[in-house]
């Protein structure tokens, strides 16, 4: 039998010329000591996730592949167009959230990433979301208020659309 346990793979962490290239000036190290812990704070009031192990695990390690052993066995076109990665967020912790960009950024063919948008949902401080535009490739859109799931930015069929040719279409709220 064979399972997905029997063909787990770890992706390697990337080589320390491919950060520096991938993230250009962006001062990750003065971007994360700017919102740390002081001692005594509890690091699950503001995440309910412990924000100062958060905080101690970097983005520059050892993944275990995931996928299913026929997805990862499966051979993928090379000449695939670039996408856009849209990524909305909320009073995030400031490193799950550079870690989550540097992850798209290292561990994607960088021909596929040809931007990353945060959109920031009205955050409590603004300057999270502008400076990771620092980094190449993120761009930063911040709301005007609240948005949430709005129901304003679902998707919706249009009346005259069956469901065998049903056609996405968003608004866009910022």
């Amino acid at each position: 039998m064979d399972s997905i346990f029997h063909r787990l793979q770890v992706t390697q962490p990337p080589r320390a010329e491919q950060q520096s290239q991938l993230l250009g000036s962006f001062d990750e190290k003065a971007y994360l000591t700017a919102r740390q812990l002081k001692p005594g704070d509890d690091p699950y009031r503001e995440h309910a996730f412990n924000l100062q192990e958060s905080d101690r695990l970097g983005s520059e390690r050892a993944i275990r592949d995931t996928r299913h052993y026929r997805c990862a066995s499966l051979t993928y076109d090379t000449d695939l167009p670039s996408t856009s990665i849209i990524i909305t967020f909320h009073n995030e912790a400031r490193s799950t959230l550079l870690r989550t960009i540097k992850s798209v950024l290292m561990r994607s063919p960088p021909s596929l990433i040809q931007e990353i948008i945060l959109i920031d949902d009205f955050s409590t401080d603004p300057e999270d979301c502008q400076l990771l535009s620092q980094i190449p490739k993120v761009h930063c859109l911040r709301n005007s208020r609240r948005e949430g799931a709005s129901p304003d930015c679902w998707p919706r069929k249009k009346p005259e659309e069956d469901e065998s040719t049903l056609k996405w279409t968003f608004q866009k709220r910022f």
